[in-house]
């Protein structure tokens, strides 16, 4: 369970951990959290520098599951929704900062997904940003 702590805290740090001990770890053989100690929110939070939706986390996988949170028990009836969110979300490297003004994004599996955007929201977190820069 430390490890796995360890690897969502700081992913870049398992490579030197498993070159510390010599062995090689692979997130398989890890148990994975529980939807309680995850925080798991069948919901989306509203998004700031990125869409926090679970397709797309580093963690979410092409079976549509997570690699680190278990889909066992509620909610969601043993599965893990692609829209929902867990303190261990980690950006999956395909979608830049605030591209989710453009009203798509990447998943971890390459799928475009298109959503809408508020226009409000849209216009008024454009024109806030571009006051800030």
């Amino acid at each position: 369970m430390g490890l796995m702590v360890i690897h969502v805290i700081f992913p870049s740090r398992i490579n030197h951990i498993r070159k510390m001990y010599g062995q090689v770890i692979s997130l398989s053989e890890l148990p994975k959290l529980p939807k309680p100690l995850a925080l798991y929110l069948p919901i989306e939070p509203p998004p700031l520098l990125f869409s926090y939706r679970c397709e797309f986390c580093k963690f979410w996988t092409k079976d549509e599951k997570c690699e680190i949170v278990s889909e066992k028990g509620p909610p969601n009836n043993n599965k893990i929704l692609a829209e929902a969110w867990c303190w261990a979300w980690w950006p999956n490297g395909k979608n830049e900062p605030l591209s989710w003004l453009s009203g798509e994004q990447v998943t971890t599996d390459g799928r475009k997904v298109s959503y809408d955007i508020h226009p409000t929201l849209k216009s008024l977190l454009t024109s806030g940003l571009a006051s800030i820069l």
